[in-house]
């Protein structure tokens, strides 16, 4: 299986390609194409389509990097990560002006093309991910993933979580803030992980081994990011776990559902030792 900063850099490459492509073939408003090349530049950690790569050829495999299919949907799930933050970035919702130490689309180019950036960025994800579809000898796996990374950034995950964000008060249960990480941000993990691991093929149990994996390192994740936002007295106000439970309980359940990826990537063996490492790395476990 091929590692991660290997896949990494080969996705930036199409990255660059497509939104070169993008900004020579599209003939509309500059301000627009401008913003969304800025949305998707340089500086993000492109896990979610790494990891869809590296879980593809987990069970297929096969090198993703010279997969058009596969490719065209790692594109896409970094479409919809990086349209979900130029939203989450605008006054109207978390009132962010920098992303990834960069002025936010926002603040660049004025709340109403950051709105239409967005739109235009998942309508860009649906596009690629099914360019071409019925031509690959594997159209029913990249179908069946494509579906199933669209029906996880919608209401019954992303979007979903994000409403119960933008709803939360002090008064919220501790179940309440679970469902709400679980659908703003482990669902788009398990979008890349499982979606990655139906185009490659495989049965049932195993798509459920990446789903959990998927939902413990996307806790972990989001714990630990929220954690890093409360030092840098980043979304001070917000309602998170650890607003709630504080720091140092905040470390404690980032690093056991850290454990808990790990342990769930036990029944394939050697195989997933690609996914260990990005855990080992993002997650920072000891």
């Amino acid at each position: 299986m091929t590692d991660f900063q290997t896949l990494k850099e080969g996705f930036e490459r199409s990255l660059v390609d497509f939104i070169s492509r993008l900004t020579v073939e599209c003939d509309a408003d500059e301000r627009l194409i401008s913003s969304l090349a800025h949305a998707v530049g340089k500086g993000g950690k492109r896990l979610r389509p790494v990891l869809l790569l590296m879980c593809y050829e987990l069970v297929s495999g096969k090198n993703s990097l010279t997969d058009d299919g596969v490719l065209r949907l790692a594109l896409g799930i970094e479409l919809v990560h990086s349209y979900s933050l130029v939203h989450d970035d605008m006054q109207i919702m978390d009132d962010d002006p920098v992303r990834r130490g960069q002025p936010a689309v926002h603040t660049l180019y004025g709340e109403d093309v950051a709105l239409l950036c967005g739109d235009a960025l998942l309508n860009l994800a649906v596009e690629t991910m099914t360019t071409g579809i019925e031509k690959s000898e594997n159209w029913q796996g990249l179908i069946r993933a494509a579906h199933y990374i669209f029906h996880s950034s919608g209401i019954h995950g992303m979007i979903g979580g994000q409403a119960l964000d933008i709803g939360a008060t002090e008064t919220c249960t501790d179940s309440f803030i679970t469902r709400m990480y679980d659908g703003k941000t482990c669902a788009l993990f398990r979008a890349a992980c499982v979606g990655g691991a139906m185009a490659g093929g495989t049965d049932e149990d195993t798509l459920r081994i990446f789903s959990n994996f998927a939902t413990a390192f996307g806790m972990a994740f989001q714990i630990l990011d929220d954690i890093a936002d409360l030092e840098n007295g980043v979304d001070e106000d917000k309602i998170t776990f650890v607003s709630r439970f504080g720091v140092e309980e905040g470390r404690r359940a980032a690093a056991e559902y850290a454990r808990d990826a790990i342990v769930a990537l036990t029944a394939l063996g050697d195989r997933a030792n690609g996914l260990r490492e990005i855990s080992y790395s993002i997650l920072h476990i000891c």
